[in-house]
């Protein structure tokens, strides 16, 4: 048997296993939500050099969605994303329900994913203006929903408390 012929059937078969294996990865690839931490920030923790010389903020290594987006401080949830979001399905969505200290029911706020700048595996989700007035409170209780285009849930991660709820 020939040196070239021994060294390609030496090969098939990893090959032939990565070949199999790359078209599995729609099916194992899923995006999933590893970690949420909940903490409060202020406007001047966005604040980059970059924007002083642009005018423009700067989202850094991060996708950062808000619930009013001409106010910077608030309530944030930063996810650790098991791959970057743009992996996720277009027309996907994070939803957000928390129980505020002041209030007995739980609120809900949407927040869709944007179309550019979301190959990062963090993403920040504030509770920006109105929507969470106390600059020093912290939810009960949360859920973090990562939703599909179809509205099927795709993963999620919640409090200890939400369990109880």
């Amino acid at each position: 048997m020939s040196l070239l012929r021994r060294n390609a059937r030496h090969w098939q078969l990893p090959c032939l296993a990565g070949f199999f294996f790359a078209l599995a990865q729609p099916i194992f690839g899923q995006v999933e939500i590893e970690e949420v931490s909940v903490r409060r920030l202020d406007a001047a923790h966005f604040k980059r050099l970059t924007e002083y010389f642009t005018g423009h903020e700067s989202t850094g290594n991060r996708v950062l969605l808000r619930s009013d987006p001409a106010t910077r401080g608030g309530l944030y949830f930063t996810l650790e994303l098991s791959d970057e979001a743009d992996n996720l399905p277009a027309g996907s969505q994070f939803r957000v329900q928390y129980i505020r200290p002041d209030l007995p029911d739980a609120l809900e706020q949407l927040y869709p994913l944007p179309a550019t700048n979301t190959a990062h595996h963090t993403v920040y989700l504030g509770l920006t203006g109105d929507t969470w007035p106390d600059s020093e409170a912290l939810p009960l209780a949360f859920r973090v929903s990562l939703v599909g285009p179809d509205g099927q849930e795709l993963d999620h991660y919640q409090s200890f408390l939400w369990e109880m709820e």
